[in-house]
């Protein structure tokens, strides 16, 4: 059982991360979706919000750093509060969500190679062959 615990250990940050990274391209999608919807605010979900969750906190050690955004309660997703709303109250910049739809795709493959990477591993310590 000590085995299935250590390969628990190090695939469940991975997956965690690869939730959030769904739970992102969702909010950013929804967004983009609503760039035209009068009153929409544009949502996110932080990367700090996921590091308290896992029981870490992003600490400010600096006084330039930035503190994290406050969620709304029961919520992952928070309202962003850098852009100004237009006269229709809606704050969505379609060009900064598509940069950050790019962004949150190349971290999400990346997440999903270390985690390919990991299984073949385990599978070559099981077979005791390397796969090519």
């Amino acid at each position: 059982m000590g085995v299935l615990n250590a390969i628990d250990r190090a695939v469940a940050p991975l997956a965690r991360e690869l939730q959030l990274r769904q739970r992102r391209h969702a909010a950013i999608a929804a967004n983009i979706a609503n760039a035209d919807t009068p009153g929409y605010r544009a949502v996110d979900v932080p990367f700090d919000r996921a590091l308290e969750r896992a029981g870490l906190r992003m600490a400010v050690t600096h006084p330039r750093h930035r503190p994290g955004a406050a969620a709304r309660p029961g919520t992952d997703r928070v309202v962003l509060s850098g852009g100004a709303p237009r006269k229709d109250g809606n704050d969505v910049d379609v060009d900064q969500e598509m940069a950050k739809l790019a962004r949150n795709q190349i971290e999400y493959r990346f997440l999903t190679r270390m985690l390919a990477g990991r299984f073949r591993k385990y599978r070559e310590a099981i077979t005791g062959r390397s796969t090519p």
